[in-house]
């Protein structure tokens, strides 16, 4: 039996089921012959086939199976298309136009509109005569090209690439080999399908070698400066992806320097190039942490494309929503929340109204901008709105998810891990998890089937979910997760440092905070240096992108200390972690203010245990009026009882009560009913040992009042037991 006539048999069991109503069952059959037929390159029958199977996935409702008919289709026509002119000893021409209609017609059916222009110019393509090799090979690229860019929009990221390299394959082989423009486009599309296939090494190589031509070129011929600068752009985009933040910056530098001479001469051809170099000059400075200047950068991108939107809606009204949307974050990182959160809302107001003209075109865009939106709202402490946007965001990414999962799987991952942060920031924490499970599943599932594309993803979503296990209390779960990324990211460093170093210096951050959760605190001192190490050593040769994060670790390193009783060795790390953040200034004081006070609270903490209360008390004030100038009532009411407590141990209790009774007016202003009555229990106490029994008595009265609100039984004993002692030392002897 001939490898044909076998397939022919799978086809003909297949067609047997089908007719007797029972798709789901032909499928297998035709796959198996299907497959057989490819993989003996016999692409005419396989081509013939691939409609039936296509009418079967149809019959049987099933997405999966429609979704994987797609994949196949495209497959064939990635295969049919790179087959050598004008003929081919396995198909003729004749054969060849039938195969690729059967492919057209097979995608139509199937619903894939968004590749079926791609297929139909192809089929129109075959249909040519007489057409020279060279010119053949030219618009074969072109072809693939459009299929590939078609292909990876709707999440068919495999065949997107293959097509990709077939695209090159024959580009290289025509007569226009040589043509820095059809480089660009073809090369630029390969680096980009590369680099969401996750090997962001040969993206970056792809990208630098277009890069090399175009600069030879245009070194000869200067009308193609043009092409020279959005082969820097794209390269820029790759080296930064695979880790070379220096050199992305250089190439994003050298592109905006060219347009912007270019725009010089002929404005109306080059400012919309220029508004998007400078969009992404903007962010590969962020990258290098010079954040005002990357906010200079956009701010420049988004006057640009407002004016052009202005002229021509149509044509750049998207573009100004993505620089705006960019432009908010980068605001964000300079801690000017308050100004990020109108350009924000302006970019989510734009695509709005593009998502209901065209939903297909600019739903998604809509969604990741009602994100970064939700981050905004945070940032400004408007939790309960943050969440309401988050939850849009969600909606959205769920609906597209479920339209065409390999298109969004990844976007509604994010999205969940989004919603999570915000559901924890409202205290929500059982359904804060639930989100980020669910985002921890997708991501590995995803991560299963291209792990260098989502193992990152993965690695960061397993970061949060141990910190909303810790939130509760579940730290033995907590701190499995965080080893996970943990171990992912160092794998991906020992790959690529310049891309995940960074990242695993974070993760161990965490992992030292883990096991200090758990009291393993001699633990977790090796993984807090670990993290110290990389961020100095980041920091060396990057300090504006990497001190924020050292200072971070060393704050950690010193916490670690401390639970250790190491206090001396706390105090040195604290220190250095503190003169960092002093350096900083106060441009950026809002994005790192929190941690500088933790910092200051746990020092302080530290002196009073080695006896230096009043260098104690001098740090705890320096963090209760930062505290109180970033209107952070947390932070303030913790400051309060840190001082407090130190007052006490010195037995000035007059100075500790009215720091009680000044933390228990930020409890009550927070809405914390036990912490407050536990202030007002302490501030009784405090009054009682000075003497002032009438003031503790009526202090001890209302702690007890609040304990019973609560249903601390245990503070109410206590209450009880102060009360009655007062009132002995209060009513006159009978």
């Amino acid at each position: 039996m001939t490898d044909t006539q076998w397939a022919e048999i799978q086809r003909k069991k297949g067609a047997e089921l089908l007719a007797e109503g029972n798709p789901s069952d032909a499928i297998p059959y035709f796959e198996s012959a299907l497959r057989h037929l490819v993989d003996r390159n016999d692409l005419y029958s396989a081509a013939r086939l691939a409609p039936v199977l296509a009418d079967a996935c149809l019959r049987s409702n099933d997405d999966r199976l429609l979704r994987r008919a797609t994949a196949r289709s495209l497959d064939l026509s990635v295969r049919l298309m790179s087959l050598p002119r004008p003929s081919h000893e396995a198909i003729s021409n004749d054969q060849l136009k039938t195969a690729i209609s059967s492919i057209s017609k097979s995608l139509k059916s199937l619903g894939a509109l968004d590749v079926f222009p791609a297929i139909q110019e192809i089929a129109s393509l075959e249909q040519l005569k007489g057409v020279d090799e060279s010119g053949s090979l030219r618009e074969r690229a072109a072809a693939l090209n459009n299929l590939s860019i078609r292909a990876a929009r709707t999440g068919y990221a495999p065949e997107a690439l293959k097509a990709a390299q077939e695209a090159v394959h024959l580009f290289l082989q025509s007569e226009d080999a040589e043509d820095p423009a059809t480089l660009v486009a073809v090369m630029g599309n390969l680096a980009n399908r590369l680099a969401e296939a996750g090997d962001l090494d040969s993206a970056q190589i792809a990208a630098r070698e277009v890069l090399m031509h175009c600069r030879r070129v245009a070194d000869q011929d200067e009308s193609q400066l043009p092409t020279l600068a959005m082969a820097l752009s794209n390269a820029g985009v790759h080296m930064a992806r695979a880790g070379d933040i220096p050199s992305a910056l250089d190439s994003a530098s050298e592109a905006v320097a060219i347009y912007q001479h270019l725009a010089r001469d002929n404005a109306a051809a080059h400012l919309p190039n220029l508004a998007g170099s400078l969009n992404n000059l903007g962010v590969r400075l962020a990258d290098m942490g010079q954040h005002a200047e990357a906010a200079t950068a956009i701010e420049e991108s988004v006057a640009i494309y407002r004016q052009l939107a202005r002229d021509n809606p149509g044509a750049y009204l998207p573009n100004l929503g993505g620089s705006l949307d960019n432009l908010g974050v980068r605001l964000g990182d300079l801690g000017r929340y308050a100004d990020g959160l109108p350009v924000t809302e302006e970019a989510v107001a734009i695509y709005r109204q593009l998502a209901n003209e065209n939903p297909g075109a600019y739903l998604s865009n809509l969604a990741s901008a009602l994100n970064n939106l939700g981050v905004r709202l945070g940032d400004l402490g408007r939790y309960e709105d943050s969440l309401s946007v988050a939850e849009e965001a969600l909606l959205i990414f769920r609906r597209l998810a479920g339209e065409n999962p390999r298109a969004h799987s990844s976007r509604l991952a994010s999205a969940l891990n989004n919603l999570g942060v915000r559901l924890g920031d409202l205290g929500r924490h059982e359904d804060s998890l639930s989100a980020t499970e669910e985002s921890v599943a997708i991501y590995r599932q995803l991560a299963n089937e291209n792990p260098g594309a989502y193992l990152s993803d993965l690695s960061g979503a397993l970061n949060n979910l141990g910190v909303r296990l810790g939130d509760l209390g579940r730290h033995e779960d907590s701190l499995s997760a965080t080893e996970e990324s943990v171990a992912i990211y160092r794998q991906l460093a020992n790959e690529n440092p310049g891309a995940y170093l960074s990242r695993l210096a974070s993760a161990l951050n965490n992992l030292g905070v883990r096991l200090g959760d758990l009291g393993r605190h001699e633990d977790s001192l090796p993984a807090t240096e670990e993290s110290v190490a990389i961020y100095r050593h980041l920091a060396e040769a990057n300090p504006e992108a990497y001190l924020l994060g050292l200072a971070g670790s060393l704050s950690n390193l010193g916490i670690r200390y401390s639970g250790s009783g190491e206090y001396q060795t706390s105090l040195e790390a604290l220190r250095e972690s503190i003169d960092i953040y002093r350096a900083l200034g106060e441009t950026r004081m809002p994005t790192y203010a929190t941690q500088m006070i933790t910092a200051l609270q746990v020092m302080g903490n530290g002196l009073a245990n080695l006896g230096r209360a009043d260098e104690a008390l001098g740090c705890l004030t320096e963090a209760l009026d930062l505290a109180r100038h970033q209107s952070n009532s947390s932070q303030v009411l913790a400051t309060q009882l840190e001082i407090a407590a130190i007052y006490t141990r010195q037995r000035n209790f007059k100075q500790a009560g009215e720091s009680y009774e000044s933390a228990s007016r930020e409890a009550e202003a927070l809405g914390s009913a036990a912490i407050l009555g536990a202030c007002i229990f302490a501030s009784a106490n405090c009054r009682k040992s000075y003497g002032d029994f009438s003031g503790a008595l009526t202090r001890a009265t209302k702690a007890y009042e609040i304990f019973e609100q609560v249903g601390n039984l245990e503070a109410m004993d206590r209450a009880v037991e102060l009360v009655n002692s007062l009132k002995a030392l209060t009513e006159p002897w009978s």
